[in-house]
């Protein structure tokens, strides 16, 4: 995704056609960009494009003013759909060119009117159903159903954004199974419902004037909430230079069978904390990372939600035979230890950890084997950290990372009164335990969930169940 950022993938200028390669063309507005960051199938549509014009005034004179300050040339020109839909039909001959989305009766009008301005060309015609949200490879079967043509030059989708990328990279991926062969498919937008009609003196003094966007405003009124909305977080987003990094975590559900079943792993738990120092990228999403469902907040990301504190976690675990010894690395009272002991009858080591930032702990960091079974104590996301730390000097390491989980359970804090725990009030009763600490995470993990959701983070994240 960072060539789409680079610009390695925008062009300067429509160029040649005909070049013999397969293109996917995608043409970039401020929605569009917006999208990016909360439509993962819209990001990968765009990530596999070939070729990404500079669409909308809002990034061009943005981008323009970026390297004016920077005292770059910019040599960029910015180039509609129905720029490029034009170039194309003026400069094609003898082609097929097929049309997907729009009406019937605008799909007449447009082949009508491509056979007068060029009578060279092959034009053929696809409805898309009107789909709110995603279209799928069922529709694009259902399209193309009694599609006979092997060989198609162009084809133009037109479904508005960003349905039609996605439809378009559906395409561009179901139809060659088929026998069904397109060079370069492009997603136009609302060229369709322009190209069929008799367009005023208005709209082509607002694309001189790049107010475009008023123009189709004043025609459309369902624009409206869209641009509302994406044209202030286009420009959040813009300058903050935000990348639309999208997360994959492991979701689990039978801790104990992976205790059993896997010969290393690191178990964490998915909570605000949790999430919010995901977002600020220190705890590593790791392939060998799993998180159980803790906090209540991480229901909105679970699709079955059953929540399960660290101190029932602990209490109910089953480890296998291939574990020899616990090892808690962190904070360890006697109750603890006893609590450990009595309940796994196996040898429990311990190794202290000086109080400070992440450095200092990892010098410190013991020597473990693949026989044990680690426990660690610490805060998030110090113990994420130390976790893959470990994991990376032993390969074959089994990690929890408990926190303060294994104290509630082992009653060196009372756990939180039922009343409290329904009202998920939790993280209030556990403040009068190092009440400093613990509200300065609070507050520093509110602030980063709140920045998050500004960003639109919360959008980017999936968890695999």
């Amino acid at each position: 995704m960072n060539n789409l950022f680079n610009f390695k993938k925008f062009k300067k200028n429509i160029g040649k056609l005909n070049t013999g390669e397969k293109r996917k063309v995608i043409f970039m507005n401020p929605h569009s960009y917006v999208s990016i960051f909360k439509d993962k199938n819209f990001f990968n549509a765009v990530k596999k494009s070939t070729d990404i014009y500079i669409d909308g005034s809002g990034i061009y004179n943005a981008i323009k003013l970026k390297y004016f300050f920077l005292r770059k040339n910019f040599k960029y020109n910015r180039i509609t759909g129905y720029d490029y839909f034009n170039y194309v039909i003026k400069n094609l001959y003898n082609k097929k060119i097929l049309l997907i989305g729009s009406t019937n009766k605008n799909l007449k009008i447009i082949k009508n009117r491509i056979l007068i301005e060029n009578p060279s060309c092959k034009v053929y015609l696809l409805n898309a159903p009107f789909i709110k949200k995603d279209f799928t490879k069922k529709h694009v079967q259902n399209i193309f159903q009694d599609f006979k043509i092997k060989e198609i030059d162009y084809c133009f989708v037109s479904a508005g954004a960003p349905k039609q990328e996605k439809l378009a990279e559906l395409i561009s991926n179901e139809m060659p199974k088929k026998g069904i062969n397109i060079k370069v498919i492009a997603s136009v937008g609302a060229v369709f419902d322009y190209y069929s009609k008799n367009l005023s003196f208005l709209f082509y003094l607002s694309r001189r004037i790049y107010l475009e966007w008023f123009y189709r405003l004043l025609g459309n009124i369902k624009l409206w909430p869209r641009t509302i909305i994406s044209a202030p977080l286009y420009l959040i987003l813009y300058l903050i230079s935000a990348k639309p990094n999208y997360k994959d975590l492991k979701g689990l559900k039978d801790i104990n069978k992976l205790i059993s079943t896997k010969k290393k792993f690191i178990l964490s738990a998915f909570n605000l904390s949790g999430y919010a120092y995901i977002f600020q990228n220190q705890i590593n999403l790791s392939k060998d990372i799993y998180f159980w469902q803790d906090g209540t907040f991480s229901k909105f990301f679970f699709k079955k939600f059953k929540k399960v504190p660290g101190r029932k976690l602990i209490a109910n675990l089953k480890i296998s035979k291939n574990i020899e010894s616990i090892f808690v690395i962190g904070n360890l009272t006697s109750k603890s230890r006893f609590f450990l002991e009595r309940k796994y009858k196996v040898p429990i080591k311990h190794k202290e950890l000086p109080f400070g930032n992440i450095k200092k702990i990892l010098r410190h960091t013991p020597k473990t084997h693949s026989s044990d079974l680690i426990l660690i104590t610490l805060p998030t996301p110090k113990q994420e950290i130390l976790a893959n730390y470990i994991l990376k000097k032993n390969k074959n390491s089994k990690i929890i990372c408990i926190g303060g989980g294994l104290g509630i359970a082992a009653q060196d804090e009372k756990p939180c009164p039922i009343f409290l725990d329904k009202f998920y009030l939790e993280f209030l009763w556990r403040l009068q335990y190092q009440t400093k600490r613990r509200l300065t995470r609070l507050i520093e993990t509110l602030y980063l969930a709140l920045k998050s959701i500004f960003f639109l983070f919360n959008k980017r994240i999936f968890i695999n169940e």
